[in-house]
């Protein structure tokens, strides 16, 4: 019986030992159980530069989380997926990370576009969409689900009707965006603003995702006696802009937002962007902050998002834990409904019934030289 029972113990050591090898030399180990987070991010294409530093400042938050006992004991496991700031891209990465990956948040969009894509198949899944720089007026009403640490068109819009209006004194504004859900909300809210305070919209003009000429629309606007420009669309179409305004010898003063915030611009432009002033969201950061994004990226540059991102992740971290089930969206959704007064990298936030920040606050920066400057005009 005894002899039974050693060869017994004997077989079920080895078939410990069988497995754990094959494990080892396959790298098929089991994985300690986790909490997914969808991530949607333009990692190649326009905007990239700001996918890029979102994705850091997110893994910067989840390695902070993980570090410190993750979420009631689970740690965080991020799914990345590139949507290039395409509407049709963040369908296809919104349906894989919802129906393959069973991930109970997406977090991170930058562009309007896929964010009001994504919106429905989050709400009709239950599934938290967390944007992080999505600035579109329409995600306001997108559904129960939908969240964003990053405030409206409405805001941005109508300060930079503000300060043209009443800073820089301008009086008959042409307006040349670009045709997509951002550059629509913009620009919309600036001519209601500037229309609004007295001022007059000569002429509006737009253009297409990617356009390689401007000349058209420019010559139109040379000829409309405007004394500012007020442009709207991502960093590739503001180089092409900016050098064409030049090579047309426009001079008229140009006021734009925060996408101008990219150090490639400037690298491609030089001195032809001189003069022009732009928007973007004013964010205090914290110290720790700053030397966690030097720390890890090895630069001192911290774009428009990343702040967001960062405290994104925390929120939603945070909602999670008050949940018995942290993977319980509907918990997830009214926790993060709760948040008032937290004190983000960002700054103070509260989240409005819609899902959306209760205020923002901008910062004005104008291009001088190689540089561009916060200004105080």
């Amino acid at each position: 019986m005894k002899s039974s029972f050693k060869i017994l113990i004997g077989v079920i050591a080895l078939l410990i030992v069988i497995f754990l090898a094959r494990a080892y030399f396959t790298g098929n180990v089991v994985k300690e159980d986790t909490i997914k987070f969808g991530v949607t991010l333009p990692l190649t294409g326009d905007l990239s530069n700001f996918g890029v530093g979102e994705k850091n400042a997110i893994e910067i938050a989840v390695e902070e989380i993980n570090s410190n006992g993750g979420i009631n004991g689970r740690k965080i496991e991020l799914i990345i997926e590139d949507t290039k700031c395409n509407a049709q891209d963040g369908v296809s990465a919104a349906n894989k990370l919802i129906n393959i990956e069973k991930v109970p948040v997406i977090v991170g969009e930058i562009c309007s576009g896929p964010t009001l894509a994504m919106a429905p198949l989050a709400e009709q899944s239950k599934t938290i969409l967390f944007a992080t720089a999505a600035s579109s007026p329409k995600i306001t009403n997108a559904g129960d689900y939908i969240f964003r640490d990053y405030p409206s068109d409405n805001y941005q819009g109508s300060y930079g009707a503000e300060i043209s209006y009443n800073k820089l004194e301008k009086r008959k504004a042409a307006v040349l965006y670009m045709q997509i859900d951002y550059g629509i909300g913009v620009k919309d809210a600036f001519k209601k603003r500037f229309k609004e305070l007295g001022g007059t919209i000569t002429i509006e003009e737009s253009f297409v995702q990617g356009a390689k000429d401007l000349r058209t629309q420019l010559s139109k606007i040379k000829s409309s006696n405007s004394d500012l420009i007020y442009f709207v669309g991502y960093n590739e179409e503001a180089i092409v802009f900016i050098q064409q305004l030049k090579a047309l010898g426009i001079k008229t003063q140009v006021v734009s937002t925060e996408t101008f915030d990219d150090p490639s611009i400037l690298q491609k432009v030089g001195n032809s962007a001189d003069g022009m002033v732009y928007t973007l969201l004013k964010s205090p950061l914290t110290e720790d902050f700053k030397i966690a994004i030097k720390s890890k990226t090895g630069s001192d540059q911290i774009l428009i998002g990343m702040p967001n991102s960062y405290d994104a992740i925390h929120l939603i971290a945070n909602a999670m834990k008050n949940c018995k089930n942290p993977e319980d969206t509907t918990c997830i959704k009214n926790e993060l409904y709760k948040v008032k007064n937290y004190k983000g990298v960002t700054g103070t936030i509260t989240i409005d019934s819609n899902g959306d920040l209760e205020t923002a606050d901008y910062a004005v920066k104008q291009y001088k030289g190689k540089e561009a400057i916060e200004v105080n005009l």
